[in-house]
């Protein structure tokens, strides 16, 4: 069929680990509007993958809904208070 797989570095799509920004973020309940974030650093994939059950080449890339249940991990790296009564939080990953 003439069909090859290869890494392409230029394409849009393609970015490096070392251009990956891994945050957390938060909204009000029932709402769209981010209202603060923040930046991990340091936080190895393993622990990652781990948290949200992902297979182990996972690139840790994209949105994440954060549950009460992964609140004790994602905390530990915040400087912000995590409260599940007055916000909703997402893990985000890319570029």
């Amino acid at each position: 069929m003439g069909l090859f797989v290869e890494e392409i570095d230029s394409s849009p799509y393609y970015f490096t680990e070392a251009e990956t920004t891994r945050l957390v973020q938060w909204y009000e309940l029932n709402d769209e509007v981010i209202l603060g974030d923040e930046e991990l650093k340091q936080v190895p994939l393993e622990e990652y993958r781990k948290i949200f059950n992902l297979s182990e080449d996972h690139p840790i890339i994209g949105s994440f809904k954060i549950t009460k249940d992964q609140k004790d991990f994602f905390q530990k790296f915040l400087k912000h208070r995590m409260d599940f009564i007055k916000y909703e939080y997402w893990f985000w990953g890319g570029c």
